[in-house]
């Protein structure tokens, strides 16, 4: 009996030693690089409880807006690579592709953890717009000196969507800078701004009840949560489609991979809980929950896209 317990002590021992190599118990940092309440940090917290259940740790959402992302994405790039502290956001957006003299190559200066979602995107329009379709914007459009109509930019990829929209239809945009999606939705609201593309966490409850109308969906099917919205495709602009960026994890380099698979693991663990996979559903995102390496190969075909994208509409970043 007594050499039973001496056993099952040392089991006990040698199972807590194990965890504490797991966890330090130091809480994670998680930056996020846009503004509290948008789409993106919204995903971000979606997750946050079930992480530290799994993780054993405290996981802090720390908002670092500026420059398109690429302020929180150099927080972390400049971050102790210690395993608590991770970027959660769009790899391309912050590429080279956007930003002119200030970017974050994700590929070489961070390391892929998982990404979590994909983001198909909308076209949405203030209700105080006389608009109800997309060919009504056209005309409308048309039918005002060219530029009078802006669009709110809340993430760099939208500014492209914006020249790609040009580009297919003539029509022009003044583009308004914010710093994330929760202060362009407030504007657009208001009337203060005509156009928003976002996902449809930043609209959707809005356009329920008529204060902003959804004119376009960027993904190769209708969604079951807004039927009614017509896709890109079918007025012309199906490259909207691929316009639909990754959401992920990202690490510091130099981040130990046991802690990089560690986190990667909780991440696939938790999004395919049916609880997490409805509220990313009804936020607008589609699961992908995959591995670093799976990451990666995404990331580099994302900023391939938007590389030619850019080109062909001839826009190059401010």
């Amino acid at each position: 009996m007594i050499l039973r317990k001496l056993l099952i002590g040392s089991a006990l021992l040698i199972a807590a030693g194990h965890i504490w190599a797991q966890s330090s118990g130091k809480p994670i940092r998680i930056v996020v690089p846009y503004a509290a309440g948008g789409g993106t940090d919204v995903a971000a917290r979606v997750l946050q409880a079930e992480m530290t259940k799994r993780l054993g740790q405290q996981i802090i959402i720390e908002n670092r807006t500026g420059a398109g992302g690429v302020v929180g994405a150099k927080a972390v790039v400049a971050a102790d690579p210690d395993g608590t502290n991770f970027l959660f956001g769009y790899g391309a957006n912050i590429s080279s592709v956007f930003n002119k003299t200030t970017f974050v190559d994700a590929a070489k200066e961070l390391l892929p953890v998982s990404n979590l979602a994909n983001s198909p995107l909308l076209l949405f329009s203030s209700s105080k717009l006389p608009v109800r379709t997309f060919q009504d914007l056209i005309a409308h459009a048309k039918a005002n000196p060219p530029g009078k109509l802006n669009l709110a930019v809340q993430a760099p990829n939208t500014e492209l969507i914006m020249h790609m929209i040009k580009n297919a239809t003539g029509i022009t945009f003044t583009p308004i800078q914010y710093k994330g999606a929760a202060p362009a939705v407030t504007d657009v609201l208001s009337g203060q701004a005509d156009l928003l593309i976002n996902v449809w966490v930043g609209l959707g409850e809005y356009v329920q009840t008529g204060r902003a109308r959804a004119l376009l969906y960027g993904a190769p099917k209708r969604s079951d949560l807004f039927p009614d919205v017509p896709l890109a495709r079918e007025v012309g602009l199906q490259s909207m489609e691929s316009a639909a960026a990754n959401m992920g994890y990202w690490a510091p380099r130099g981040t130990p991979q046991d802690q990089i698979q560690r986190v990667s693991r909780a991440v696939v663990a938790s999004a395919q809980l049916p609880e997490i996979v409805e509220q990313l559903r009804k936020a607008g995102y589609a699961v992908i929950a995959s591995t670093p390496e799976e990451q990666l190969r995404a990331h580099e075909a994302e900023v391939k896209f938007y590389t030619e994208a850019a080109r062909i509409a001839n826009y190059a970043p401010q």
